[in-house]
């Protein structure tokens, strides 16, 4: 499955995707509890060639089927419906019709989100002449359809987090409000602000002891956003292995915290055609995203409040102990020992988080990968105290 280029995140001008989500996620009303699951109506005549995407969605969320679009308007059928899927029914015409009296059926409708051929004239008149928030393929491969509607996935994530405990539910509503604010600041020029990344580091540090912040990284990994989710765990994992290996002045918890978290934030001045592209890049835009670290540095140093510590890392997080890194092919011995930390960190996490163009790997997968890279392009020492630390060793007390 692959989605029509801009509608997924498409905006219409009285209502964005994300208010309608959250519109959405308000009328699930006493049925959203913790036990319960959003509904998704899907109107198709045929659900085959969205089957791998409908046995994805009924991990979170129930499924309910509806033999004509207009029935999908019965008030019963749209209560605590996040999403309706209209499969292709060309003996069924209106559309068009049937969007505007959704709208004016619900006071907070749902997302729709419409299923047809990619060359067939039911998606030419989708894309074309209607405001349907995400547009499927149905004749791209099921893997496809899983991994493009992983926004129905991260909905289930942000409502489960909302139900945990408050003080992780608290991160998780910081850490979007604050990647919000550096994109804007970044797009703008202007300064980002240190004090707001050390009062979520803050958070973080009261609450990295906790079974349930380990949950909530598991949780993350199956949410769409994947800079936010990636910032937010990177910064994480480097905290727990600076613990590790004997970290204990708060001020250093609280910089190591830091420096994961913005060791990528040259990636928010990317065009973002490339940053949210929902596929494999191209090799001309792997080469722009190639120049994040330089972004990073940048941006760091322009703010003019973070240390050298937080910019080397930035900087060169990307390069590898035989000299083949990027962006400056340093050899091992000019690449800072903090860069070395979050570049295992950030290796670490990015295997086991969801990419667009490839399934995530659990931890226990991931591991293996990282002592394969250990030497050559990866820290030994690193990979072997953050092993320690996820397979439940003794930690170091040097």
């Amino acid at each position: 499955m692959v989605l029509s280029q801009g509608k997924l995140l498409t905006e219409s001008p009285d209502r964005t995707l994300a208010e309608r989500a959250a519109s959405a996620r308000a009328a699930c009303g006493p049925e959203n509890s913790a036990t319960s699951r959003d509904r998704i109506l899907v109107v198709a005549t045929d659900a085959s060639p969205i089957g791998g995407l409908l046995k994805f969605l009924t991990q979170d969320y129930a499924l309910k089927a509806v033999d004509s679009r207009w029935d999908a308007l019965v008030p019963g059928n749209l209560q605590s419906c996040f999403a309706l899927i209209l499969g292709e029914r060309p003996n069924e015409p209106g559309i068009a019709d049937f969007l505007e009296r959704l709208n004016r059926t619900e006071a907070r409708p749902p997302l729709v989100i419409v299923a047809g051929p990619k060359n067939g004239p039911w998606a030419h008149f989708v894309e074309r002449q209607t405001d349907a928030d995400g547009l499927v393929f149905t004749d791209a491969p099921a893997e496809h359809q899983i991994h493009t509607f992983r926004l129905l996935a991260g909905n289930a994530v942000d409502r489960k987090i909302a139900q945990s405990d408050p003080a992780i539910a608290k991160i998780w509503s910081r850490t979007k409000g604050l990647l919000y604010d550096l994109s804007v600041r970044i797009r703008a020029g202007q300064p980002i602000p240190r004090a707001d990344v050390q009062d979520l580091a803050a958070s973080v540090l009261e609450t990295v002891d906790s079974p349930d912040l380990s949950n909530f990284l598991a949780l993350l990994r199956d949410h769409h956003a994947e800079l936010m989710v990636h910032a937010l765990n990177v910064g994480i994992t480097a905290l727990r292995l600076g613990r590790h290996i004997g970290v204990r002045r708060r001020e250093h918890e609280l910089r190591l915290f830091e420096t994961g978290f913005l060791h990528d934030v040259g990636k928010l001045a990317l065009p973002l055609p490339i940053l949210q592209k929902p596929g494999k890049l191209t090799d001309e835009e792997m080469a722009i995203v190639a120049q994040h670290p330089i972004e990073s540095e940048k941006i760091l140093r322009q703010s003019g409040a973070y240390d050298d510590l937080v910019i080397s890392a930035a900087l060169q997080h990307h390069e590898k102990l035989d000299g083949t890194g990027y962006p400056y092919r340093l050899p091992a011995e000019k690449i800072a020992d903090i860069s070395r930390l979050i570049a295992v960190c950030d290796v670490f996490c990015a295997l086991t988080e969801h990419r667009s163009y490839r399934p995530k790997r659990s931890p226990e997968e991931a591991l293996p990968v990282l002592r394969e890279m250990s030497g050559h392009h990866l820290d030994p020492v690193y990979v072997d105290r953050l092993t320690e630390l996820l397979t439940g060793a003794p930690p170091s007390q040097s």
